[in-house]
Protein backbone atom coordinates (compact mmCIF):
# COMPACT_ATOMS: atom_id res chain seq x y z
CA UNK A 1 0.00 0.00 0.00
CA UNK A 2 2.93 2.54 0.52
CA UNK A 3 3.85 1.86 -2.93
CA UNK A 4 0.55 2.85 -4.23
CA UNK A 5 0.59 6.07 -2.16
CA UNK A 6 4.06 6.88 -2.87
CA UNK A 7 2.96 7.03 -6.89
CA UNK A 8 -0.48 8.64 -5.79
CA UNK A 9 1.82 11.42 -4.29
CA UNK A 10 4.32 11.41 -7.15
CA UNK A 11 1.27 11.52 -10.17
CA UNK A 12 -0.29 14.59 -8.17
CA UNK A 13 2.74 16.26 -7.80
CA UNK A 14 3.75 16.07 -11.51
CA UNK A 15 0.15 17.70 -12.19
CA UNK A 16 1.12 20.21 -9.74
CA UNK A 17 3.75 20.95 -11.95
CA UNK A 18 2.13 20.61 -15.40
CA UNK A 19 -0.44 22.94 -13.76
CA UNK A 20 1.31 26.44 -15.03
CA UNK A 21 1.53 25.28 -18.99
CA UNK A 22 -2.10 24.01 -18.84
CA UNK A 23 -3.65 27.48 -18.00
CA UNK A 24 -1.40 29.76 -20.01
CA UNK A 25 -2.38 28.33 -23.14
CA UNK A 26 -3.84 30.69 -25.26
CA UNK A 27 -7.98 30.37 -25.30
CA UNK A 28 -9.64 29.91 -28.30
CA UNK A 29 -10.17 32.96 -30.42
CA UNK A 30 -13.49 33.44 -30.63
CA UNK A 31 -13.70 36.38 -32.96
CA UNK A 32 -13.16 34.32 -35.98
CA UNK A 33 -16.47 32.08 -34.61
CA UNK A 34 -18.56 34.83 -34.55
CA UNK A 35 -16.94 36.58 -37.89
CA UNK A 36 -17.85 33.37 -39.60
CA UNK A 37 -21.29 33.36 -38.37
CA UNK A 38 -21.46 37.09 -39.39
CA UNK A 39 -22.07 38.55 -43.10
CA UNK A 40 -19.32 40.13 -44.56
CA UNK A 41 -19.04 43.84 -44.36
CA UNK A 42 -18.97 45.75 -47.80
CA UNK A 43 -15.42 46.17 -47.20
CA UNK A 44 -14.89 42.77 -46.66
CA UNK A 45 -16.16 41.90 -50.25
CA UNK A 46 -14.28 44.11 -51.93
CA UNK A 47 -10.94 42.61 -50.48
CA UNK A 48 -11.88 39.13 -51.66
CA UNK A 49 -13.22 40.08 -54.85
CA UNK A 50 -9.73 42.13 -55.62
CA UNK A 51 -8.05 38.65 -54.24
CA UNK A 52 -9.51 36.64 -56.74
CA UNK A 53 -9.40 32.59 -56.24
CA UNK A 54 -6.56 30.58 -56.81
CA UNK A 55 -8.06 29.55 -59.82
CA UNK A 56 -7.63 32.95 -61.67
CA UNK A 57 -3.66 33.33 -60.40
CA UNK A 58 -2.42 30.50 -63.30
CA UNK A 59 -0.53 30.83 -66.83
CA UNK A 60 -1.40 28.51 -69.44
CA UNK A 61 1.60 26.37 -70.57
CA UNK A 62 1.28 28.29 -74.21
CA UNK A 63 2.04 31.45 -71.99
CA UNK A 64 4.54 29.83 -69.58
CA UNK A 65 6.93 28.32 -71.43
CA UNK A 66 7.78 31.31 -74.31
CA UNK A 67 8.36 33.39 -70.57
CA UNK A 68 10.74 30.89 -69.38
CA UNK A 69 12.45 30.85 -72.60
CA UNK A 70 12.36 35.03 -72.58
CA UNK A 71 13.69 35.23 -69.03
CA UNK A 72 16.46 32.40 -70.34
CA UNK A 73 17.49 34.82 -73.37
CA UNK A 74 18.13 37.50 -71.17
CA UNK A 75 20.28 35.70 -69.01
CA UNK A 76 22.13 34.80 -71.93
CA UNK A 77 22.69 38.42 -72.75
CA UNK A 78 20.29 38.00 -75.83
CA UNK A 79 17.67 41.48 -74.94
CA UNK A 80 16.23 41.86 -78.32
CA UNK A 81 15.30 37.85 -78.80
CA UNK A 82 13.57 38.36 -75.44
CA UNK A 83 12.06 41.40 -75.78
CA UNK A 84 10.55 40.39 -79.30
CA UNK A 85 9.26 37.23 -77.76
CA UNK A 86 7.56 39.11 -75.21
CA UNK A 87 5.94 41.76 -77.68
CA UNK A 88 4.88 38.48 -79.63
CA UNK A 89 3.41 37.47 -76.52
CA UNK A 90 1.29 40.90 -75.30
CA UNK A 91 -0.23 40.19 -78.76
CA UNK A 92 -1.48 37.06 -78.25
CA UNK A 93 -5.59 36.94 -78.07
CA UNK A 94 -7.33 35.34 -75.33
CA UNK A 95 -5.04 36.49 -72.05
CA UNK A 96 -6.40 36.33 -68.62
CA UNK A 97 -6.15 39.78 -66.64
CA UNK A 98 -3.40 37.83 -64.71
CA UNK A 99 -1.45 36.51 -67.52
CA UNK A 100 -1.20 39.79 -69.11
CA UNK A 101 0.07 41.33 -65.86
CA UNK A 102 2.94 38.69 -65.62
CA UNK A 103 3.97 39.33 -69.26
CA UNK A 104 3.94 42.75 -68.60
CA UNK A 105 5.95 42.18 -65.11
CA UNK A 106 8.56 40.23 -66.52
CA UNK A 107 8.79 42.77 -69.63
CA UNK A 108 9.44 45.83 -67.39
CA UNK A 109 11.66 44.06 -64.94
CA UNK A 110 13.67 41.34 -66.58
CA UNK A 111 14.13 42.08 -70.47
CA UNK A 112 13.11 45.82 -71.09
CA UNK A 113 15.49 46.88 -68.12
CA UNK A 114 18.13 45.22 -70.15
CA UNK A 115 21.21 47.42 -71.08
CA UNK A 116 21.50 48.86 -74.81
CA UNK A 117 17.48 48.34 -75.27
CA UNK A 118 17.47 52.10 -73.76
CA UNK A 119 18.44 53.74 -76.68
CA UNK A 120 16.93 51.32 -79.11
CA UNK A 121 13.39 52.40 -77.23
CA UNK A 122 14.03 56.35 -77.37
CA UNK A 123 14.72 55.80 -81.00
CA UNK A 124 11.52 54.25 -81.47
Amino acid sequence: MTKFTFVLFLLCLGMLGAMPFIVSQPKPDTAQQVAAVQHPTAVERQIEAQRGTAADNHIRLEIASPLGVALEMAQRGQYKQGLALIDRLQRTPGKTDYEAWVISQVRQRYVANAPGLTEDRQTR
